[in-house]
């Protein structure tokens, strides 16, 4: 019985964020899928090891925007970030 309780615990706490209930579509694991955070951001891209990583785009419940490179869940590389303004940046983040 407790061995059973111990290995489901383990699953739960080992399963990465981004498998569970925000990914709305695709894949978010390795894969390509839109994942919906708490804060009702919502990233629609590559995804390595649950992280965005690769191409992909951030839509901010602000209404600001990133298109770009994402290395291991950051901003790195060549991106286009447009505030909910008007005003945009195009460039190297890091």
């Amino acid at each position: 019985m407790y061995k059973l309780l111990i290995v489901a615990l383990f699953a739960v706490l080992a399963t990465p964020v981004s498998t569970l209930a925000d990914c709305v579509k695709g894949n978010c694991f390795n894969g390509y899928g839109t994942y919906i955070y708490p804060n009702q951001d919502k990233y629609i891209g590559n995804f390595t090891d649950g992280k965005p990583h690769g191409r992909g785009i951030i839509y901010f419940a602000n209404g600001n925007k990133y298109i770009g490179h994402w290395v291991a869940e950051y901003r790195e590389g060549e991106g286009k970030f447009i505030f909910i303004e008007g005003h945009e940046y195009f460039g190297q983040f890091k």
